[in-house]
């Protein structure tokens, strides 16, 4: 199993996302309104439920979070940053 993170400029937003994609289907989308972040997660596309490695998982949206920062130029604080593991 295959994630990896893209960081996008959908259309319909104002700013940029992170999408977290497993394999060639997306997963969810992490996004930054004020000081608020947002994980929007999508249906499976064959139907069913996800099922991913939780530490993979927990592990992909830190990276969103921490990518779309430095791509919006914003400071994390030392609470926000991942944490190897």
């Amino acid at each position: 199993m295959e994630m990896k993170i893209l960081i996008t400029s959908p259309p319909d937003r104002e700013n940029l996302v992170a999408e977290i994609w497993v394999d060639n289907c997306q997963l969810a989308e992490v996004s930054q309104e004020g000081e608020v972040q947002f994980v929007e997660i999508y249906p499976h596309p064959p139907g069913g439920a996800w099922r991913v490695p939780f530490r993979q998982l927990l592990q992909a949206m830190k990276q969103a979070k921490v990518r779309l920062a430095e791509v919006e130029g914003r400071v994390l604080k030392d609470s926000d940053e991942p944490t190897k593991g």
